[in-house]
């Protein structure tokens, strides 16, 4: 059930999901919209992680929910793809935050293929579940992964999609125009490794 001790957080000191939140915020133009849109991503992925018995670490998720988008917020005269620029936009941040080694590559897992239509081999089960959770999100809760009803509607409930919509469709003109349509194959049809 997303009602779970993920919706109050643990504080180990680290704060990862302040700082990816501050993050998002000193580049993006989108406020709240695109801050729910990621809310809703780290509670999906958290559910989906309980239901599944995969465990998730709750601080590590929201930061990287926050983050998996920022690469759509920032420009890059050489790097065309936004997984990629949001990655190497975010990454030296997350290492300076202290995450490191097994944290740190999930980190990355996680950024490079959220978007992913399609399962993607030898991805960590940790980072599947928010990949699934991108599938939840993006389809209004029509793509259940197992999830209730009633969580999916708690979760668009405490988080509303009030204009998000505007949100994908400026992300869908980066995507398209300013990476080109080449790239949107290698986002959402990725090759493993």
């Amino acid at each position: 059930m997303i009602e779970s001790a993920h919706m109050i957080g643990d504080d180990r000191g680290r704060d990862l999901e302040g700082k990816g939140l501050d993050l998002l915020r000193s580049v993006s133009e989108y406020g709240e919209p695109l801050e729910n849109h990621c809310r809703r991503l780290a509670d999906f992925s958290l559910a989906l992680g309980d239901d599944r018995g995969i465990g998730l670490d709750e601080d590590l998720v929201r930061c990287a929910c926050y983050l998996h988008d920022i690469g759509l917020c920032i420009t890059h005269p050489e790097e065309r793809n936004y997984l990629r620029r949001g990655l190497d936009f975010a990454l030296p941040r997350v290492k300076e935050w202290g995450v490191r080694g097994d944290d740190l590559a999930l980190f990355e897992e996680i950024m490079l293929y959220n978007h992913s239509l399609k399962r993607v081999p030898g991805l960590d089960p940790r980072a599947e579940m928010v990949r699934l959770a991108v599938g939840v999100e993006h389809s209004f809760g029509v793509r259940s992964h197992g999830l209730s009803k009633e969580s999916r509607r708690a979760v668009f409930a405490r988080h509303p999609r009030r204009g998000f919509n505007k949100v994908l469709m400026s992300f869908f003109k980066t995507t398209l125009v300013d990476d080109g349509p080449t790239q949107v194959f290698g986002i959402f049809l990725p090759k493993a490794g």
